[in-house]
């Protein structure tokens, strides 16, 4: 990604830049104010974060998939992490390119912590999103680089201007989507089971991209990569298995699974692949690729 430098930026914050050791929230701040230039089509370390999932997990996955395994999923949006702890995996890793997703994330899990579940709601989705007054109590379960990011923003920024800024992707956000997609979210009795696995929750995070997560040194039995394949260069579904398999085999168990969607038409992927996996057709517009690992 570009990153273009304002006129009336600091001298001493335009020299970390350029030695890329400038603080995430400072590049976050330049992102907000429209003086990066980025690519939706090319997602990179410093880039915008989707507010909210537009996946249904629940038909991606069976249970054997998850419970009592070790999963790897890329960030995004962090609410398939959410949906995974209810799942009780044996071990939790999540991934991303963007740096941004990891403080999104956490966010996202101090506030399912120390917020119930109507304080949650309004939070994410309601009139006040972001509302300052729960900042405070997220912070005391939160590590000290993420509250600081936080903190960077909250003294330049109104919580609005931070939510409809370049730092998320314009998307349309509202509390029905949130829990069309997210079931932790349909009622009081669900986000507290979901509050108490999280209570219970350690994960890594690894601020890696598609190709270094061999890089991470360990096996899982799923890794979940959302759609990250419409943004590789894949000329065809067996294409993206081919080198999914390839790429990811280091890292993935004898009897393990990929599991990616995509975004993209029938034409890029087709209904059925045929020996070497399958595509399942999802509601609207959600593709499935299920790609078992090789036996070695």
């Amino acid at each position: 990604m570009r990153i273009v430098m304002p006129y009336n930026i600091r001298p001493e914050l335009r020299e970390a830049i350029k030695n890329d050791v400038a603080p995430d929230a400072c590049i976050a701040q330049l992102l907000m104010t429209g003086s990066i230039a980025y690519d939706t089509a090319t997602y990179g370390h410093y880039s915008p974060v989707h507010r909210m999932t537009n996946e249904p997990f629940e038909t991606y996955f069976k249970k054997e998939d998850i419970e009592g395994k070790d999963v790897l999923t890329v960030n995004g949006s962090g609410d398939f992490l959410t949906w995974v702890i209810q799942n009780k995996p044996s071990s939790v890793s999540t991934f991303d390119i963007n740096i941004f997703t990891e403080y999104y994330q956490m966010l996202k899990m101090g506030a399912l912590l120390t917020l119930d579940y109507l304080e949650y709601l309004e939070f994410f989705y309601g009139d006040e999103v972001f509302d300052e007054r729960y900042f405070e109590r997220i912070f005391t379960v939160l590590p000290e680089h993420v509250v600081d990011f936080w903190r960077s923003l909250l003294d330049y920024y109104d919580p609005f201007e931070i939510v409809e800024s370049q730092l998320f992707v314009p998307s349309v956000t509202t509390l029905s989507n949130a829990v069309r997609y997210n079931s932790f979210l349909k009622d009081n009795e669900s986000y507290n089971k979901a509050k108490e696995a999280a209570s219970k929750l350690c994960y890594a995070f690894h601020n890696l991209d598609l190709s270094d997560l061999t890089l991470i040194g360990k096996k899982f039995d799923t890794i979940f990569l959302s759609n990250i394949v419409d943004y590789q260069n894949y000329h065809s579904a067996l294409d993206a298995i081919s080198k999914l398999r390839a790429a990811l085999s280091p890292i993935l168990k004898d009897d393990g699974v990929i599991i990616a969607s995509s975004l993209k038409s029938n034409q890029y992927m087709p209904n059925y692949i045929g020996t070497n996996g399958s595509i399942i057709k999802r509601p609207d517009f959600i593709r499935e690729i299920r790609v078992k690992a090789c036996k070695r």
